[in-house]
């Protein structure tokens, strides 16, 4: 979808008159601190002033909650945590999104690049009014649209495009957050074998030394007999 839209899959140069949504995706699900903090940390050192903020997931809300754009962010959506992320869950995301008047959605999240190498990307998509209008005409005139009405294609191909996007960007997302929960988890384990076996340690030298003590105590009071018994 991107390659078919790639001139107009651009972010735009700043401009004030245009109206920018900001989607943020995070997660619902803790122990991958680190997911969540380096996307939303990097997005409020930029400017978002003129933007319209969505978040995708509790952990990021209350990021936001506590930033200089607070009142920027619109509304928050929070899929079923229990159950499998589907397409259909997240049309109903796009559904509301859709709402919302812009002229381009900018969505930000987590990319696994590789085993063990996430970083922060994001994906710009235009809006229907982009498409519909005369400087997307250029770049689409490679293909030929037979429908029986343009505007309603391009309407739909614009909400399925968004919809591929997002359903991209979660589970990126998702692949990122696994594999930090499940970096944690291990930590963890490692943690508590290493503690555990300290204690262990700590508990056999104290036995230990009471025992010692003991025997010392026995032997002392067995000697004070002894030389009791060779006086009398």
């Amino acid at each position: 979808m991107n390659e078919a839209f790639k001139a107009l899959a651009q972010p735009p140069v700043a401009d004030k008159e245009l109206k920018l949504v900001t989607l943020v995706i995070c997660t619902d699900k803790g122990l991958c601190g680190s997911t969540n903090n380096n996307l939303t940390r990097s997005l409020i050192k930029t400017d978002l002033s003129k933007h319209t903020i969505i978040i995708w997931g509790d952990k990021g809300c209350g990021a936001f909650e506590n930033s200089q754009y607070k009142l920027n962010v619109k509304w928050s959506a929070h899929p079923n945590p229990k159950g499998g992320l589907t397409f259909i869950e997240i049309s109903t995301v796009v559904e509301q999104l859709l709402k919302e008047d812009f002229d381009g959605i900018r969505v930000v999240f987590n990319r696994m690049l590789r085993p063990g190498t996430p970083s922060i990307d994001s994906l710009y998509i235009p809006s229907y009014k982009t498409l519909a209008g005369d400087a997307a005409k250029d770049a689409l005139v490679k293909y030929e649209i037979e429908a029986t009405s343009a505007d309603e294609l391009l309407l739909n191909l614009n909400e399925y495009h968004l919809t591929a996007a997002l359903n991209y960007a979660t589970f990126h997302n998702q692949a990122v957050e696994m594999f930090n929960r499940r970096n944690a988890m291990d930590n963890a384990s490692k943690n508590a074998k290493e503690i555990s076996l300290k204690l262990t340690m700590l508990y056999n030298r104290v036995r230990q030394a009471a025992i010692t003590t003991e025997l010392c105590e026995i032997t002392a009071g067995a000697a004070a007999v002894d030389e009791m018994d060779k006086k009398k």
